[in-house]
């Protein structure tokens, strides 16, 4: 690699923290008046309504977007991408057939007409992205990521202020999205994928071990995520839903985005030494006993003003968050470090043990939450989660520990 191909890979890899970050911040920011301008039930409605659409979305196009990235020919990967286009849009027909009938029958809330329109919308986002990113324009994906962002956080905030309570938060999520495909809109010639539909087929035959292996690993992942938000509006009403998420959306969100970006970074140090032991094992060291000697006075100062702090923030309605926060301390601690370092089964090809690992983690997680909800108290499900997923994050940081001790390599089928 040249001194400029680097170059050029630090300053395209910038401009996406920045536009995640920038974006994420903003969010963050509106959330004191987001909080002032609408009810717990609603924020809790508008989180079941989003861990559904996240679901649906990785489905949509049955994760052949990676293609976009891997053809070698930019004929095909404009099919390529064409594909995803079409299977994404099939799929949401597929998904409004089946709210429409949820939604006659009532068996669902009412804001499950919104679901297919915003599977639709993302979908065809990240395609977008995939294609534009192959071809070298990470100023429109990183576009795409700010107006999305910025249209669904005023639209929420101009629904609210206005009255629109029932669908605010929801209606400016689609819209949101809906805004941010036009960043995508071409300005120069074949800036959209030439497609050859011949080849679609091929193309779907080719690369059907995304949807057979890639598909089910992101959707365990992604399950994982949400599935305290799926328990909880199952056995608990939408407002105390509504104060978990909001307390997930300013606790753990914003540090798991910034494990991400510092993740990119010790994944290009340690993959370029995976053959040398005793690099990886200082640096792997290096890594958590900086991390922990940062931690534990922020975590120590953060325990004792929380609650001062969100009522401070979010309004007295919400005082309630920083009790949950204190007890998902550990939770985000852990699970902060783990993520930073969760680039290693990959760059040791252990990628099959670490897809077991995220189903124990589903399997794990579900117990504790079976557990916490017969209990009848947010607080006590929330504190046996925040143990487990602790536990879990330092089993994970122990065998990472182990396959850099190890030093070989397998390979994942």
């Amino acid at each position: 690699m040249t001194k400029s191909e680097g170059k050029g890979i630090w300053l395209n890899s910038a401009k996406m923290i920045t536009a995640n970050g920038v974006g994420q911040m903003f969010v963050w920011l509106a959330y004191p008046l987001l909080t002032r301008l609408y009810s717990p039930d609603e924020l809790g409605e508008m989180s079941l309504f989003l861990a559904i659409v996240g679901l649906l979305t990785i489905a949509a196009a049955g994760q052949y977007e990676h293609a976009i990235m891997i053809e070698k020919r930019d004929e095909d990967a404009g099919s390529a991408t064409f594909l995803c286009l079409l299977l994404s849009l099939l799929f949401c027909f597929l998904t409004a057939g089946v709210t429409a009938v949820l939604s006659w029958q009532g068996t669902f809330p009412d804001f499950v007409i919104w679901i297919a329109p915003l599977v639709l919308f993302s979908s065809w986002g990240y395609i977008l992205s995939y294609w534009n990113n192959r071809n070298s324009q990470f100023n429109r994906t990183a576009f795409y990521q700010l107006s999305e962002r910025f249209a669904a956080t005023v639209s929420r905030i101009v629904f609210g202020w206005t009255g629109f309570h029932s669908f605010g938060l929801i209606v400016g999520s689609v819209l949101g999205q809906f805004i941010g495909l036009f960043s995508f809109i071409p300005f120069r010639k074949k800036a959209f994928p030439s497609v050859k539909f011949r080849k679609l087929s091929s193309l779907a035959k080719k690369w059907r071990s995304f949807p057979l292996f890639v598909l089910p690993h992101k959707e365990i992942n992604a399950l994982a995520l949400n599935m305290p938000v799926f328990f909880f509006s199952a056995w608990f009403n939408m407002a105390e839903v509504g104060f978990f998420a909001l307390a997930v959306n300013v606790g753990l969100r914003p540090v798991w985005s910034f494990g991400r970006a510092v993740h990119q970074v010790y994944y290009q140090k340690m993959g370029r030494h995976f053959d040398c032991k005793n690099y990886n094992v200082r640096l792997f060291r290096g890594i958590c006993l900086s991390y922990i000697r940062w931690a534990i006075p922020v975590v120590i100062l953060l325990y004792l003003t929380l609650p001062m702090l969100t009522e401070w923030l979010f309004g007295i309605q919400w005082v309630r968050v920083g009790s949950l926060l204190q007890t998902m301390l550990p939770w985000i601690a852990a699970s902060t470090l783990a993520q930073m370092l969760s680039f290693i089964p990959n760059v040791y090809a252990k990628q099959a043990i670490a897809f077991i690992f995220e189903i124990i983690i589903v399997i794990v997680e579900s117990l504790v939450l079976f557990i916490g909800v017969l209990v009848g108290n947010l607080e006590m499900a929330v504190s046996l989660l925040s143990i487990a997923c602790s536990l879990v994050a330092m089993a994970q940081l122990t065998w990472y520990y182990l396959i850099i001790r190890s030093g070989k390599r397998g390979f994942s089928k």
